[in-house]
């Protein structure tokens, strides 16, 4: 039965290991690229009722850059200033009384530090730190243009926009993380404005149902902004973290080097399958080839213990795979590992019963030789050790 299992798991282990020489490949063509953009669904949080999003993240950071633009052009000057007086240090009351829906209760934020994610300069402060009040501007694609006047001290969400059904008006804050900060207004007619503040500075405005599940994609982009009390001015940025280069793990440098080990084991355990099958046909066969075993024995261990450690860090590493595959990679350690204890098991109680043997027990195989066949799985555990600590400390 076992001998069957392996057999089916080499069969599955030829084909994977195809896969896993073009995902190797693709990982190295995908280095000469500047930047990486991969396709991600992603639900934010309860609070969101449901509501998905596809957005294209950059895995790579952009340079810090200014862009000179002018989105408040669609604006006059005069909601220009009045927008400017809603985020100063000392907000303009009368001004912001005007905004819809200012004193209605349910529009209270359901999200704490909410901030944090919206300016990479407040992401270092704690959760009981709140930075001064800021403007986050946003633009869609058809040129509709989105002031948020973010007041974290008062916890209170403010939009200004160039769409008429929109204008001035308190948001609620329904949810906000790393994956995104979702503002919604009060429901009209079971619809609800949402408006997705999503990483890189994508943007989504549009009415979606008030319950049920939906998906969006970004329509528009946004900009921290840099203001001039002073002049009445407002500056737009994006900022974007540059991120440190993560020096690649050991298994990583590895991948293809792990790649062919799996398939030379493949190779030698088909080999290794007919040889014993051979050998064993007749006793004969057996003690003039016990040698020819033995070094079977030592090879399939040390396969063993580089597939367990092998697989092991694989499954615990920062590589990227469909989900079903690490339950394969954690199986795979599991079984080798089983493979490993199996085997010392066996050994051990060979060895013991060989213990009250006489020198004619062991026949013409010898007691050296014989001893040493089984020794190699019973103080195979130690190697597995050996393997570990050197992993670690060397």
């Amino acid at each position: 039965m076992k001998k069957l299992f392996q057999l089916v798991l080499i069969l599955f282990l030829t084909t994977t290991s195809t896969t896993s020489y073009a995902f190797i490949g693709k990982i190295k063509a995908l280095q000469g690229i500047g930047l990486f953009f991969k396709t991600k669904v992603f639900k934010l949080g309860a609070a969101t009722e449901g509501a998905r999003v596809i957005d294209n993240v950059a895995t790579e950071a952009l340079n810090f850059r200014k862009i000179d633009k002018k989105l408040i052009n669609k604006l006059s000057n005069q909601k220009e200033i009045e927008i400017l007086q809603t985020v100063k240090e000392t907000p303009d009351e009368a001004i912001i009384s005007n905004y819809k829906n200012i004193d209605d209760t349910s529009l209270s934020n359901d999200a704490d530090d909410w901030w944090r994610y919206l300016h990479p300069g407040h992401r270092h402060l704690a959760k009981d730190v709140k930075p001064e009040n800021f403007i986050y501007a946003c633009e869609t694609n058809s040129g509709d243009t989105y002031y948020f006047s973010l007041l974290p001290k008062r916890n209170l969400a403010l939009v200004s926009s160039s769409v008429k059904m929109i204008g001035s008006q308190r948001l609620k804050i329904r949810s906000s993380s790393a994956k995104g900060t979702v503002l919604i207004n009060l429901d009209s007619n079971g619809t609800t404005d949402y408006f997705f503040l999503l990483p890189n500075y994508k943007f989504y405005a549009g009415k979606q149902p008030s319950s049920g599940e939906f998906e969006i994609l970004p329509n528009g982009t946004c900009y921290n902004t840099e203001i001039n009390f002073d002049k009445n001015e407002i500056k737009f940025a994006q900022y974007q973290v540059i991120q440190k280069k993560r020096e690649p793990s050991f298994i990583e440098k590895n991948l293809i080097n792990f790649a062919y080990l799996i398939f030379i084991w493949i190779v030698w355990s088909v080999l290794s399958y007919f040889i014993d099958k051979t050998i064993n046909k007749d006793e004969k066969k057996m003690i003039k080839f016990f040698n020819v075993m033995i070094l079977s024995r030592v090879l399939h261990l040390v396969f063993h213990n580089l597939l367990t450690i092998g697989f092991f860090l694989v499954a615990t590493s920062n590589l990227s795979y469909e989900w079903y595959m690490e339950f394969l990679w954690w199986g795979m350690t599991i079984y080798f590992l089983y493979l490993i204890f199996d085997a010392n098991s066996k050994a051990s109680k060979d060895l013991k019963e060989c213990k009250l043997w006489t020198k004619a027990d062991f026949g013409k195989i010898g007691e050296f030789r014989y001893k040493l066949f089984h020794r190699l799985a019973y103080y195979n555990i130690w190697v597995l050790t050996a393997f570990v600590l050197g992993y670690l400390f060397l």
